[in-house]
C-alpha cells in the first residue's frame, strides 16, 4: 500500500508540475495523460485499501 502512495504522490506531482506551464496542444495531452495516470492509482489505493478492510 506504501508503494502504490508514493507512485501517487509522484503522479499528483507530474500532474501539478504539467498544470503550471504554458498551455499548448502538447502540456494539454501531456495533462490529461497525467491526470489519467493519477486517476488509476488513486483507484488502485482504494481498492487495496478496502481488500486491506475485508470489503470486497
Amino acid at each position: 500500500m506504501e508503494e502504490i502512495l508514493k507512485d501517487f504522490g509522484k503522479a499528483i506531482s507530474a500532474l501539478k508540475e504539467v498544470l503550471a506551464v504554458e498551455k499548448t496542444k502538447i502540456t494539454r495531452d501531456s495533462a490529461l495523460l497525467r491526470f489519467q495516470l493519477c486517476f488509476e492509482l488513486a483507484w488502485k489505493a482504494i481498492k487495496t485499501h478496502a481488500r486491506e478492510e475485508g470489503v470486497e
